[in-house]
Parts: C-alpha cells; structure tokens; sequence
C-alpha cells in the first residue's frame, strides 16, 4: 500500500493534463513527422491525451453513441486519456502495460 492517497494520483494527472498546451501537442506533432516515432515517457510507455477530441459527437446516423474511443489497440506500454463523454471534466483512462510495466507507470505518477 502507498503512503499517499488515490487523490494524490487524480491530482498529478490534472497537472499533466494542464501542461498539455497548444504548443505541446505541436511539437510533439512536430516530432513524429520529423522522426518517424512515437514519442515516450522515461521507461519507453506511449501517453496520449485525447480527451479533447469530441468522439462522443460522432453520429454514423443512429444517434450519439454511450461510447467512442479505441476498442483495440496492438500497443503494448500504452496509456491513453479520454473524456468520458459527459462533459463533467471526467476522464476514462485506456492502460494496456504488462504487469511489470504497471510499477513503472504508477513510478512515474507518484515522481510527477
């Protein structure tokens, strides 16, 4: 058991997510094209916010969809924010990581 509360985890991701700026996601835009990879957090695991990215908007012509976001993905070390489509500021968190790769990630929250 950690020292430090589930609120302190929920608290470091909202910083994380308020240093997501417009410039931030360009550069990192900027960096794929320039070098053909996917930029990585210290410990080679993949995080994506997407939680801006309006999916619950989508309408193939039945309606709003309950979900929308990714069902599959062939990533391994992969973490990805979503919004949860409510418009409360919740967030659905997509971790596909193996066991081992779980500490790394909570490692690195708690370093934040």
């Amino acid at each position: 058991m950690k020292e430090k509360p589930l609120s302190f985890c929920v608290e470091k991701v909202q910083e994380g997510v308020a240093r997501v700026t417009n410039d931030y996601v360009r550069s990192s835009m900027d960096f794929s094209e320039t070098y053909k990879a996917i930029p990585a957090l210290q410990g080679g695991i993949f995080l994506s916010a997407w939680w801006k990215i309006p999916f619950q908007l989508v309408d193939f012509g039945f309606g709003k969809p309950v979900y929308a976001g990714p069902i599959v993905n062939a990533m391994v070390e992969f973490v990805l924010l979503l919004s949860n489509g409510k418009n409360d500021g919740g967030l659905n968190i997509y971790i596909a990581l193996q066991n081992h790769q779980l500490d790394k990630f909570e490692q690195f929250i708690y370093d934040l």
